[in-house]
């Protein structure tokens, strides 16, 4: 409990921004609270959890995975998430809209490792679109290295899931190509075991700082889109992070999801020139 000399024991991913987030709102709460962090695969986090190692998991894995320990795995939604390709704003396709995966043929690519959810996605859209899958010039997980390369090499494509996608275009490091289609991924999830532990109330504390987190990151998307063009730093393309849908007022316990937003500039912008073709 807060209060008390107590440490939480995390699997996760390298890829997400909101885990240190919610980890410094705990840590600055309570300095009694300690987080440790194992970052790993998905199947060797679940074994890890089985075997009581780990207290619990934020990440996102295949469904047939999960199914096979669903009766002793306890699932809370965070988000749903997506694929997205990201590219330097200095690429030839970072100002094309509503591209077709097809056009990716015969870009170069630096993509995750074969065995990862990430790469799975990319070559089935690939074999969707009737095209074949490419041979990365260069694989890599951390999405910070790969911000890095796409700036150093302004021809590779690379790929991010959404929060770590839309954080690294705001900081002005990438561009996510506007793709005509979307490619969900299995959505982000805390995982614990279905059995009571002596962290429960821990990770009760954990999942509600994720959540309080996530919903920051919202409202600053909110935030950034409402600004005037003059004084945002970065021009977003109108998908939010993450949307939680939820009636006024609702609670921690409310539920997550990705969705899809025009970005209310888009209207003004037309209307503006709309009167200056009149006016000429």
């Amino acid at each position: 409990a807060l209060g008390q000399a107590a440490s939480l024991r995390l699997g996760t991913f390298s890829v997400m921004p909101c885990v240190p987030r919610a980890i410094a709102r705990m840590t600055n709460a309570d300095p009694n609270v300690s987080i440790q962090v194992r970052e790993a695969h998905g199947v060797v986090l679940l074994a890890a959890l089985a075997a009581g190692e780990i207290d619990c998991i934020v990440a996102a894995l295949p469904p047939e995975i999960l199914q096979k320990s669903e009766k002793s795995l306890r699932v809370e939604l965070l988000y749903e998430d997506e694929l997205c390709v990201v590219a330097s704003p200095k690429h030839r396709l970072a100002r094309a809209r509503a591209l077709q995966w097809a056009q990716l043929d015969g870009c170069r690519w630096a993509l995750p490792p074969q065995d990862s959810l990430l790469r799975r996605a990319v070559i089935d859209m690939h074999m969707r679109a009737g095209i074949m899958p490419p041979t990365p010039v260069a694989e890599m997980m951390s999405p910070i290295l790969l911000s890095e390369l796409l700036m150093l090499d302004r021809s590779l494509l690379g790929v991010m899931r959404l929060e770590q996608s839309s954080l690294e275009q705001h900081n002005g490091r990438v561009r996510r190509l506007r793709l005509a289609q979307q490619v969900p991924l299995p959505p982000m999830s805390l995982i614990t075991s279905r059995q009571e532990g002596p962290r429960d109330s821990l990770i009760s504390t954990f999942l509600q700082a994720l959540r309080s987190e996530i919903r920051t990151g919202i409202r600053q998307s909110r935030s950034a889109l409402k600004r005037p063009p003059s004084t945002r730093p970065h021009r977003w393309s109108g998908r939010l992070v993450a949307q939680l849908q939820e009636d006024d007022g609702a609670g921690d316990d409310a539920p997550y999801r990705a969705v899809s937003k025009t970005a209310p500039w888009v209207g003004v912008r037309t209307c503006i020139l709309c009167k200056l073709i009149l006016l000429f």
